[in-house]
C-alpha cells in the first residue's frame, strides 16, 4: 500500500485560514478564524494529526491498527482500550436502532463485493449467491461478545469501523483543537473530513454556509441549495460516487447485511444536520439504509433531512 500523504497546506482566505490535507482516502480541510498564522498552523496540526491517528487505528486497510488485531484474533478474546470499547458500544447501539441494517460485523461481506468491484470494466460480475450465503453466518453483531473491555468474535467474523470512523474523527479533532489552549476555546473552526462537517461557533453575523447540488427537501424543510447554521454538524450519505453497473443495472456500495446484497433503490444522497457529526452521520446512514422506504422512514421518525433521488 502506498504511504499516505501526511502534509498540511495552509492558505489565507480572510477572515479564515484554510488548512487542507488528506485523510481516510478523502480530501479534508479546516477553516480557522484566527489572525496569527502560527496559531492557525498549530490548530490545523492538531486537527490533521487526530484524523490521521484515528485512520491508522481503525481503518480496515491498515495492518497495525486495532481493527486488524480484532479481525486476526481467530476467534480468541482480545482486550480493547477504553476508546475502542466505547466505539464498539456505539456500533452496538446503531445495530439495535437500525434493526440490524447498520452492522459493523459485515466486513467479510464487504470483502466479497470489493473483490468484484475492483475488476476492470467489462469484466465485473456479481458475486454468486453461494459465495454470499457462505458468509452470512459470520455476520450479525449480536454474535460478538463484549464483556467489559474484552471482545470475542466468532472465528471468521470481521468488523469494519468505516461507517462511523470519519464522523468520530471530525468530532474528536474539533474538540481537541478547541481544548488546545484557552484562546482556542472561543475560536470559530469548521472541520470537513470528506464531506462530513462539524463546526464550533461561527463568527459574529457570519454563519456557516454549506452548499447543495440537485437537492430537494423532505419533512417540511424548504428546498434550497445552501444550508446556513451557527454551529453543529452536517453529514451527507450518498451513492452517486460509489456505484457500479452490470448488465444495465446499478448497484450501490450500501450492503444489506441480512441479504448480502446491495440495498434496493437507495437515495442518491441524504443530508442531515445535528449537534454532532456522529449523530448526523448515524441519521443520514440509517435513512440511506431504508432504500426505497427512506422518505417514509424519515417522516415517521420525524428526522429533518434533505433527500435526493
Amino acid at each position: 500500500m502506498t504511504a499516505p500523504n501526511r502534509s498540511i497546506h495552509l492558505t489565507l482566505r480572510k477572515p479564515f485560514w484554510l488548512a487542507q490535507f488528506s485523510a481516510m482516502a478523502c480530501p479534508c480541510e479546516a477553516l480557522i478564524a484566527v489572525d496569527d498564522k502560527t496559531q492557525a498552523s498549530q490548530i490545523a496540526q492538531v486537527i490533521a494529526t487526530e484524523a490521521w491517528r484515528i485512520e491508522d487505528k481503525y481503518s480496515r486497510f491498515t495492518k497495525t491498527g486495532i481493527t486488524a488485531a480484532i479481525n486476526n484474533a481467530n476467534g480468541q478474546p482480545i482486550t480493547l482500550d477504553d476508546e475502542t470499547t466505547a466505539l464498539f458500544h456505539y456500533a452496538q447501539q446503531l445495530y439495535e436502532l437500525s434493526d440490524g441494517l447498520f452492522d459493523i460485523s459485515a466486513g467479510v461481506l464487504k470483502n466479497i463485493w470489493a473483490f468484484h468491484q475492483k475488476k476492470t470494466a467489462g469484466q465485473q460480475e456479481l458475486p454468486s449467491q453461494a459465495s454470499i450465503q457462505a458468509v452470512l453466518p459470520l455476520i450479525g453483531l449480536t454474535k460478538a461478545k463484549l464483556t467489559g473491555n474484552t471482545l470475542a468474535l466468532p472465528k471468521g467474523m470481521q468488523i469494519d469501523f468505516g461507517g462511523i470512523g470519519k464522523e468520530y474523527a471530525a468530532d474528536k479533532s474539533l474538540r481537541l483543537a478547541l481544548e488546545g489552549n484557552a484562546s482556542n476555546a472561543s475560536t470559530a473552526i469548521l472541520v470537513n473530513l470528506g464531506g462530513d462537517l462539524v463546526a464550533s461557533q461561527s463568527l459574529p453575523k457570519r454563519p456557516w454556509h454549506i452548499g447543495f447540488n440537485d437537492t430537494k427537501a423532505d419533512n417540511n424543510l424548504t428546498a434550497s441549495e445552501r444550508l446556513t447554521f451557527q454551529d453543529g454538524a452536517v453529514t451527507t450519505s450518498g451513492t452517486s460516487q460509489r456505484q457500479w453497473v452490470i448488465d444495465g443495472k446499478s448497484y450501490s456500495h450500501l450492503l444489506n447485511p441480512k441479504t448480502g446484497w446491495p440495498v434496493l433503490n437507495p437515495p442518491k444522497a441524504v443530508t442531515v444536520a445535528a449537534p454532532t457529526c456522529m449523530q448526523a452521520g448515524m441519521l443520514s446512514t440509517l435513512i440511506m439504509l431504508q432504500g426505497e422506504h427512506a422518505e417514509t422512514f424519515a417522516h415517521n421518525e420525524a428526522i429533518k433531512c434533505w433527500i435526493t433521488r
